[in-house]
């Protein structure tokens, strides 16, 4: 198997309003934040995050483990669109999950 080769394209700032609190489901307690906006900035890359169609969601699951699935809408100086989306597992610490109940 051949190691994954990568490199730093560009760091985001993004801009999240409140959680939208649905209230439990049986699959985790969601949460969903909308992104009222941002920027971009790399060595070859840069602009700004619209806040259409971008948000980022966020299940916390029974076992204490989060679901993110996230997507964004970004354009860049010269006008161009960029449509990018990820998604992940991740456990967090106990202080982490204080820290977002209290939408930080």
């Amino acid at each position: 198997m051949s190691k994954l080769k990568s490199s730093h394209v560009f760091t985001i700032t993004m801009k999240l309003p409140p959680t939208l609190d649905v209230g439990d489901t049986p699959v985790g307690t969601p949460g969903t934040f909308t992104v009222s906006g941002g920027q971009f900035t790399g060595d070859r890359l840069r602009g700004e995050v619209l806040p259409q169609g971008s948000s980022d969601f966020l299940l916390l699951r029974a076992d204490g483990s989060y679901q993110q699935i996230l997507r964004l809408v970004l354009q860049t100086e010269d006008q161009q669109l960029i449509l990018t989306t990820y998604r992940g597992v991740a456990h967090a610490s106990t202080e982490v999950g204080v820290r977002r109940a209290r939408g930080e």
